[in-house]
């Protein structure tokens, strides 16, 4: 993942939904990426991405 690049990310919850966010990468920190959606800002931990809880494609 690169800073300043925009993201679709789905996110495994519970009972097997999926929750999406489409957003721009706006800083990266040794644990995690904040991720710049329209109305907030929210953090996607690296360790999350390495046990597949979110799927995350380039737009």
């Amino acid at each position: 993942m690169k800073v300043g690049k925009k993201y679709e990310v789905l996110q495994s919850v519970k009972r097997g939904c999926k929750k999406k966010m489409i957003g721009t990468i706006i800083k990266e920190y040794p644990k995690f990426y904040v991720l710049q959606t329209m109305n907030y800002k929210t953090c996607i931990n690296k360790s999350g991405i390495i046990s597949n809880q979110y799927d995350i494609t380039a737009i």
